[in-house]
């Protein structure tokens, strides 16, 4: 090649380069549109991405609200539960309560119910008793009233057929018993009577236990020799106007006792009749040798129309209302009463303890109950 071609040549392979460059700087440029298109993009796809969170951020705060406003209703529908559970617990106790005290009721209820259910059958039991009782005192009232009828009905045929003197006075005498035992049985019911009602009328005086003990035991003398029984008296000193009473009652008591024990007293037996001091009580014993009691029938010796196993077999006879009549009349008079007996066989004491009234000769008889004088003219 000559000389004015090399510069041609140069240049040319210049260009070649420089569009080799050009085009490598246009390619470098086009990867660099290309990698800000794409950052671009990526831009974008950044920007919708932190828009798609702000609205998840967004829905979700919306969700937190919602979740909080659930919250807070729940937290109220908690606190109305509570308050709803207090009540119910309050309900529950009040109900409870209630219930214990219905229960408490119902077991007094049913106590009740049972205590009157005892109480009826004891009432009916009672009432069958004194049914029972009151068919056999009539009974034995109407057998008590016949006996010294017929013995009155009998000696009055005798003596209207007999001139005896021997015969009419056995006669009289037999009339005679008979009719005060009449009047002794009459006595006895009217007393029972009126001491029930309340009616019982009492002369409250000095009483010389000692005169008002012989005087019954002289009423029943001839009754104790006709069945061969020895009585006696062993009285205190004492017992001259120590107790303040009845004497007419008093000794009706004393009789009730002695012809008790006498009735029971077998032929060749003993009554003792002993009045002594105790304390501030005065005594009276009744002790005979006759049948005894029996220890079932002590507590109720003194119950009306009640008789032992002698009166019930029909060895004796008897109204059952005189041992009743001296608890009564003991009673009234502020003392006590006492059977004992060691069995069948073994005799029986009574003891009345009556309350000692102290005398002023100055001003009369002193109550022992209110310490008032009682002086009568």
């Amino acid at each position: 090649m000559s000389e004015a071609n090399k510069p041609t040549h140069a240049t040319r392979e210049d260009a070649v380069t420089a569009r080799e460059q050009t085009a490598t700087v246009r390619e470098g440029a086009a990867t660099a549109r290309d990698k800000v298109a794409d950052q671009r993009d990526d831009t974008a796809s950044l920007r919708d991405d932190v828009a798609d969170q702000r609205d998840d951020t967004a829905s979700l705060r919306d969700d937190v609200a919602g979740v909080r406003d659930e919250a807070a209703g729940l937290r109220e529908d908690t606190s109305t539960v509570r308050e709803e559970a207090v009540r119910a617990r309050e309900e529950a106790a009040e109900a409870r309560a209630e219930l214990e005290q219905l229960m408490v009721q119902m077991r007094e209820a049913n106590e009740r119910l049972i205590v009157g259910s005892l109480r009826a059958q004891t009432m009916t039991e009672v009432a069958e008793e004194a049914n029972h009782l009151k068919d056999e005192f009539l009974a034995t009232v109407s057998h008590e009233l016949r006996t010294p009828l017929n013995a009155i009905v009998g000696w009055a045929r005798i003596l209207a057929k007999s001139s005896s003197p021997e015969l009419v006075g056995q006669g009289v005498a037999a009339i005679e018993r008979n009719a005060w035992a009449l009047a002794h049985i009459i006595d006895d019911l009217l007393d029972v009577s009126r001491i029930a009602a309340g009616t019982l009328q009492m002369s409250t005086q000095p009483v010389d236990l000692a005169a008002v003990a012989q005087t019954a035991l002289e009423t029943l003398q001839p009754a104790a020799q006709h069945r061969h029984v020895q009585l006696s008296l062993t009285a205190d000193p004492a017992a001259v106007e120590t107790v303040r009473g009845d004497a007419v009652r008093l000794q009706q008591v004393i009789w009730n006792l002695l012809a008790n024990a006498i009735k029971f007293t077998p032929e060749g037996g003993r009554v003792d009749v002993f009045l002594e001091r105790s304390g501030d009580f005065m005594q009276i014993k009744v002790v005979d040798t006759g049948e005894g009691i029996d220890p079932g029938f002590l507590p109720h010796i003194f119950d009306r129309f009640r008789q032992g196993a002698g009166a019930t077999t029909g060895r004796q006879t008897g109204l059952g209302l005189g041992l009743s009549i001296v608890r009564q009349l003991v009673e009234l008079h502020q003392g006590t009463v006492q059977a004992t007996s060691e069995g069948p066989g073994r005799g029986a004491t009574f003891t009345i303890r009556l309350p000692i009234s102290a005398i002023d000769p100055t001003t009369g008889l002193q109550d022992r109950r209110t310490g008032k004088s009682d002086r009568r003219p």
